[in-house]
């Protein structure tokens, strides 16, 4: 039953996390020192790829074949978005310090799913944006 559930809660985090990269965004800034993003829809035949680093990619059983599986899903529904999913660098209990070794390596993920423990971390010193 618990896997039952897990599905429809992993599948929102993937749709999330994914549907943020599914443009390109841009940002002006507004004069008070906010930006405004601008997310411009596709052209029907644009090929996009990006890179997503999940920590579930290094769990063997339901969440990583679930996450594959999603991954999989919205490859059908958007043809012309291509996902490189890739688990860590090192253990999925790393994934914070895997995105800061590739950010000073410069060469991060497009996208990375990073626990709620390191959501201040991240924000603070990894420079994330907010989808």
């Amino acid at each position: 039953m618990k896997l039952l559930r897990a599905v429809p809660v992993l599948a929102v985090a993937l749709a999330a996390a994914i549907a943020g990269c599914a443009t390109v965004p841009t940002t002006s800034d507004t004069g008070s020192g906010s930006a405004t993003a601008i997310i411009p829809e596709l052209a029907p035949d644009q090929q996009v790829s990006i890179r997503w680093e999940s920590y579930n990619l290094a769990s063997a059983g339901i969440f990583g074949d679930t996450t594959r599986g999603l991954v999989a899903e919205f490859e059908r529904l958007h043809p012309n978005i291509d996902v490189e999913a890739v688990p860590p660098q090192g253990s999925a209990n790393e994934i914070a310090q895997s995105v800061q070794r590739q950010v000073i390596a410069g060469n991060p993920p497009d996208v990375a799913q990073l626990t709620f423990a390191d959501l201040r971390y991240t924000a603070s010193d990894l420079g994330a944006k907010p989808l």
